[in-house]
């Protein structure tokens, strides 16, 4: 989702892991990015962005960096 240029993520507290990973791919394919291209532009290796669509567990730093790759500027938690 796009607003003012900016990418917004939203996140609801309860949201499993599954659901958060196919809103990254989601956003990665919106972008027309490689999953080599995210992993270049976020810093973390293919495999970790690979674990995070499919809804593996990963770091919260490892997922701040793959949003940063993604251009999510915002971030909204949803309680």
């Amino acid at each position: 989702m796009e607003t003012s240029g900016t990418s917004l993520i939203e996140i609801e507290i309860g949201t499993s892991n599954i659901d958060l990973g196919s809103k990254v791919k989601a956003t990665r394919g919106g972008k027309m990015l490689s999953l080599c291209a995210l992993a270049k532009k976020s810093g973390v290796s293919k495999s970790r962005v690979s674990d995070l669509e499919k809804g593996k567990n990963v770091n919260s730093e490892t997922l701040l960096k793959v949003l940063e790759g993604l251009g999510a500027k915002k971030i909204l938690i949803q309680f």
